[in-house]
C-alpha cells in the first residue's frame, strides 16, 4: 500500500480510497510488532492520502472509526527513533505507538490539510477559509488569511461557549503515546492538523490479560503548534487494568 509520486523526489504515498483489497488494508502504512532499534529518518514526505478516506468516514461508508490506516505504528519493542520527516493527511491517527521503551522523535512536521477537511464537513464558509481551486495545490502552511483568522476565533467562540471542543471530526491526531509507551523524547515537533497534536493515552481498548503498563515518562519540548487542538494527557477513557499515565512533562511549546 505504498507508492511513490513521480512529481516529488524523496516523497511516499499510501494507496488512495478505494484500492484494491489485496494490498490495502487498515493497518498502518509503517508498522513494526516486537521490533529493535528501528530508524525512520531522512528529509522527505509521507503522503497518506486521507481526502477520499475522510470523505467517506463522514459518509458511513467506513465502518467504525479505526477501520482507516495510519501512517507508523510500533507495539511491543525497543528502540524507535524518527528525525527529519514530514508526515502529511493520514487517513486518522499519524504515529502510534504502545508498549515500547525508548522512543525518539526529533525534528517532525505534521501538516493535515484542515482546510478541506473542513469544507467536507460544511464547515468552509462558516469559517471564512480559502482553498485552492487546484486539488492538487496545498494551502499556505501555518498561515491564515484574516477571514479565515476572524471565522475561526468565532466559531471557536460558539463551541467552546456550546461546552464542545472545536475541532474536526476526523480524529487525525499527530503522535500519540499508548499504553506501556515509556521513556520516550520528542522535540522539535511542528505541526498544523486541527486535532490533538500529542495525545499521551492509557489502554482506551480491552486490556484483559495484559500485565500493568503505565504510559510514563515521556519529556515533549520545543514545539510549534498552529491550529492544533493541543498537547493533552490522558485524552481517552481509561480501562482497568492498565489505567496509569505518569511522568509527562511538555516545556517550550509555542501556539498560534
Amino acid at each position: 500500500m505504498l507508492a511513490r509520486s513521480p512529481a516529488r523526489s524523496h516523497h511516499l504515498q499510501s494507496l488512495p480510497f478505494p484500492c484494491c483489497p489485496i494490498v490495502c488494508s487498515t493497518s498502518y502504512l509503517f508498522e513494526w510488532d516486537n521490533g529493535t532499534d528501528l530508524t525512520l529518518a531522512g528529509h522527505g514526505t509521507i503522503d497518506g492520502q486521507g481526502y477520499k478516506w475522510w470523505w467517506q468516514f463522514l459518509l458511513n461508508k467506513i465502518p467504525g472509526d479505526r477501520k482507516r490506516p495510519g501512517l507508523v505504528y510500533m507495539t511491543s519493542g525497543t528502540g524507535l527513533n524518527v528525525a527529519n520527516i514530514t508526515l502529511r493527511n493520514s487517513p486518522i491517527m499519524h504515529m502510534h505507538f504502545d508498549n515500547i521503551t525508548g522512543v525518539h522523535i526529533d525534528s517532525v512536521t505534521i501538516w493535515t490539510d484542515w482546510r478541506r477537511q473542513a469544507k467536507l464537513a460544511g464547515l468552509h464558509d462558516r469559517l471564512g477559509l480559502v482553498i485552492p481551486e487546484d486539488d492538487d495545490e496545498d494551502p499556505p502552511f501555518m498561515q491564515l488569511a484574516p477571514s479565515e483568522l476572524a471565522g475561526i476565533q468565532k466559531w471557536a467562540e460558539e463551541e467552546t461557549a456550546a461546552g464542545a471542543i472545536p475541532m474536526l471530526p476526523f480524529n487525525t491526531d499527530g503522535i500519540d503515546p499508548g499504553v506501556g509507551a515509556k521513556d520516550v523524547f520528542i522535540k522539535n515537533l511542528t505541526a498544523e492538523n486541527f486535532d490533538d497534536v500529542i495525545a499521551v493515552k492509557p489502554c482506551n481498548g480491552d486490556c484483559a490479560g495484559m500485565s500493568m503498563l503505565c504510559t510514563e515518562n515521556i519529556v515533549v519540548e520545543n514545539s510549534k503548534i498552529f491550529l492544533g487542538v493541543g498537547l493533552s494527557i490522558g485524552s481517552v477513557n481509561p480501562k482497568d487494568p492498565t489505567n496509569c499515565i505518569k511522568d509527562i512533562v511538555f516545556q517550550g511549546a509555542s501556539f498560534k
